[in-house]
């Protein structure tokens, strides 16, 4: 079972000169080993990814779904919904819709929480453009949407 994110590792050294050596082996991995970024070559390739990457997450008692798909099949306007079962089986439905062109690829921000890894995308210049409904009903208009997956490398790939 997958643990919580944390925010450090420790190694064990015999000496100073060891502890030293795998320091300055983890500095040059860290440096020379970047994963590679994605590379898209359309818009299909693009949204099938994240198709296929907004899903199910399982944690202890609680589970979140997510579905992503076009508005009225326009390339351009999404439909992000996120169904939230806490460890009694309540769950709450919100949906977020918005057209790409309102979004800002520059924000695109990370942020781990436990077990998982939130990623944000934020509306230019922070306006709220992003129609929200919880549990059918309207909400006020919102300035961003979030994804969730439990994996950092896949999380990166949003960027």
């Amino acid at each position: 079972m997958q643990q919580a994110f944390d925010d450090g590792i420790e190694f064990m050294a015999f000496d100073s000169k060891q502890a030293q050596d795998i320091a300055d082996a983890i500095k040059y991995l860290a440096a020379n080993n970047k994963p590679k970024d994605m590379v898209w070559t359309d818009k299909q390739a693009a949204l099938k990814f994240i198709t296929a990457n907004a899903g199910d997450i399982k944690n202890e008692g609680s589970e979140i779904k997510q579905k992503i798909e076009l508005t009225n099949n326009d390339p351009c306007k999404i439909s992000f919904t996120v169904t939230r079962i806490d460890d009694k089986g309540k769950s709450t439905e919100e949906i977020n819709e918005f057209a790409l062109s309102d979004m800002n690829k520059l924000i695109v921000s990370l942020k781990v929480s436990g077990k998982n890894v939130e990623v944000s995308l934020a509306c230019k210049n922070k306006e709220k453009l992003v129609k929200v409904y919880k549990n059918g009903a309207q909400q006020a208009w919102g300035s961003e949407v979030k994804f969730v997956t439990d994996d950092v490398e896949t999380a990166r790939k949003y960027c």
